[in-house]
């Protein structure tokens, strides 16, 4: 029987890989997991066990999957690459020795297992070594051809934790570059200028996304709150007025909305509290 290969990359899960139906993957799992049981009940095979135990580790059932592993590697041992789903689900159970120790055979193997890279980076994390973690995600996005937001997130929350927020804010402007101004990476790198004490780019920030966002009220919002947080009262009052004023601009039917609703009664909020702040 040929090796059985799984590349993880960016995301993609073990019901993804085997070809599941998404019908199975997200809505019925326990019926495709069924019907391998039938099969296997009349043709036990290490393929089965192997597509079964990633159904289960898939859907949170990690005991089983580990048990349906085992299996695999008794009936075709070295034919199909365990270590990997394996230490998925050691990581889940929190079982951090086991899984580095099975993501570093996998790793021996296949030097550019992206997923398994950022697999072994969050162990690493939680046993609290944040240069291998560090040095593991690194590798995994040069691997990626195009990363996905959460894994540059992941990325950029790590270096920020070790006191590398330049790094991190170099990973997220990259995927803004790439990616465009996505909310999540844009609201990262605020935080991230915030967390240093950098208020003037973070504001920068917002008002680029503000300038490109087809709604510029919830940019407005955030820039009002910011001024708040930092102090600057004055200019958090006139920012959440100015807020006020672009809305009752608008016509009245697009001033009406539920969103727009809300957004009013925040500005009012926020201004009532202001109004305790000595001037």
């Amino acid at each position: 029987m040929p090796l059985v290969t799984i590349r993880l990359f960016a995301w993609i899960s073990f019901p993804m890989i085997l070809g599941v139906q998404p019908a199975f993957a997200h809505g019925e799992p326990h019926e495709r997991i069924s019907q391998i049981t039938g099969e296997l009940r009349e043709s036990p095979s290490a393929g089965l066990f192997f597509k079964r135990g990633c159904l289960h580790l898939d859907h949170g059932e990690v005991e089983a999957a580990l048990a349906d592993f085992l299996e695999v590697d008794r009936l075709a041992p070295g034919e199909f690459e365990t270590d990997a789903p394996r230490a998925e689900g050691y990581l889940q159970l929190g079982q951090f020795p086991q899984a580095l120790e099975a993501l570093n055979r996998e790793l021996v193997r296949d030097p550019a297992a992206s997923r398994c890279l950022v697999l072994r980076a969050r162990v690493f994390g939680r046993l609290g070594e944040p240069a291998p973690a560090i040095r593991d995600y690194r590798k995994a996005l040069s691997l990626v051809p195009q990363a996905d937001p959460d894994l540059l997130l992941e990325v950029s929350t790590a270096l920020a934790a070790n006191k590398q927020s330049k790094a991190a804010l170099g990973i997220l402007d990259q995927g803004i570059a790439r990616l465009g101004p996505l909310p999540s990476l844009v609201n990262a790198a605020i935080e991230t200028e915030l967390g240093i004490g950098n208020t003037e780019a973070a504001l920068r920030r917002i008002d680029r996304a503000r300038d490109a966002a087809p709604r510029p009220e919830p940019w407005m919002a955030r820039r009002a709150s910011i001024l708040a947080r930092a102090g600057r009262t004055a200019e958090s009052r006139a920012a959440w007025q100015a807020i006020l004023t672009h809305i009752s601009a608008l016509p009245p039917g697009e001033r009406s909305s539920h969103a727009l609703y809300s957004r009013v009664r925040e500005a009012r909020d926020a201004l009532a509290a202001l109004e305790s702040i000595p001037r």
